[in-house]
């Protein structure tokens, strides 16, 4: 057994239900991409399929492509650029436009899909500019393009209110299309409200990643790894690859079967934890395993806690110097999930 990640889907519930409380009526798009944060995008989307028919968020088509194959079929929203318009219908997907060619280019191949414009009130990713916006309707309009909504993301939170009042000063060119979606993105956006937006997108807050003022969503991951093998060792006996690393003091090393090629940094200075004890990692982490010590000795088989209760999401993205996104996400396909 390699190590192995367990996802908590009753956690993942009550912090949605916590979500839906303080939107209240607005639509809710749950955000999906980068393997749903490192928990898993197939099982998560069929987590929340049924739950008051939340609609999902994806970067790529592949994303979306693993969605349906999954017996999915909640609105998809595609975030990143794509000329697989055959496929995306197919797929039945709604696509995110950011530039006016982008625009020109549906309404030169008369396409129906259905498309939700992005508005760039600050993040300066991309996004249609606040110049472009007239323009942009002109576009939508004389091409017959199918618009469902309109919306923007937040570049920090202390620039929500700022880039609200920007983003709602657009909304007013838009009257003329009916039953639009407008929604704006970033797990912060919970601690602000509004009056003008009817949806939202939530990533990092669904999943405990982000920590609102308004409400307290927990993490459901956690990042184990068996024992599979122990060896007595000496202080100053040299480990793994190269002379670099020398065990600190008489004690014992732990193979764990957890390396660079699942996502677990060859960088960080990882820490596990067993029976209320902290193992520390020696020598670098490898392609498939990892070193750690302890003056105690455990046992082959016994689980060390990588991320959990003890160590928890954020204590290790402090002390990886990441942030609990990038942490999570760079859990790869490789180790297994079992959703309990």
């Amino acid at each position: 057994m390699r190590a192995y990640i367990n996802i908590y889907k009753n956690t993942l519930i009550d912090n949605y239900n916590l979500i839906k409380k303080v939107i209240d009526n607005k639509k809710l798009f749950i955000v999906l991409k980068a393997n749903a944060y490192g928990y898993g995008i197939s099982e998560i989307a069929k987590l929340f399929s049924n739950l008051n028919s939340p609609s999902f968020v994806v970067a790529t088509i592949e994303e979306a492509m693993m969605i349906r194959k999954s017996l999915v079929f909640n609105q998809i929203l595609l975030l990143e650029n794509t000329n697989e318009y055959k496929l995306a219908m197919n797929l039945k997907l709604n696509l995110a436009i950011h530039s006016l060619e982008k625009l020109n280019e549906l309404a030169s191949k008369h396409l129906n899909l259905p498309i939700h414009l992005n508005i760039n009130t600050g993040l300066n990713r991309d996004g249609i500019e606040i110049n472009e916006v007239d323009k942009a309707i002109e576009i939508i309009k004389k091409g017959h393009l199918n618009l469902k909504g309109i919306y923007t993301h937040h570049s920090d939170p202390t620039n929500i209110e700022k880039e609200n009042k920007l983003f709602k000063e657009q909304l007013i060119k838009f009257s003329s299309f009916k039953k639009l979606i407008v929604h704006t993105g970033s797990s912060s956006a919970l601690d602000y409200s509004d009056d003008f937006t009817n949806a939202i997108r939530v990533g990092g807050s669904l999943y405990g990643l982000y920590k609102n003022k308004i409400i307290t969503t927990e993490p459901a991951i956690e990042l184990l790894a068996p024992i599979w093998s122990v060896k007595k060792v000496h202080k100053d006996e040299n480990i793994g690859y190269g002379t670099t690393s020398l065990v600190p003091d008489d004690g014992y090393i732990y193979l764990l079967p957890i390396g660079y090629k699942d996502g677990f940094m060859r960088s960080r200075n990882t820490i596990g934890y067993l029976a209320g004890n902290i193992l520390i990692k020696v020598g670098n982490t490898m392609m498939d395993h990892t070193i750690m010590f302890s003056k105690k000795e455990f046992k082959v088989g016994q689980i060390v806690e990588l991320i959990g209760k003890n160590l928890t999401v954020e204590d290790m993205s402090k002390a990886y110097d990441v942030i609990p996104y990038e942490l999570c996400c760079s859990l790869n396909e490789r180790i297994k999930r079992n959703y309990l």
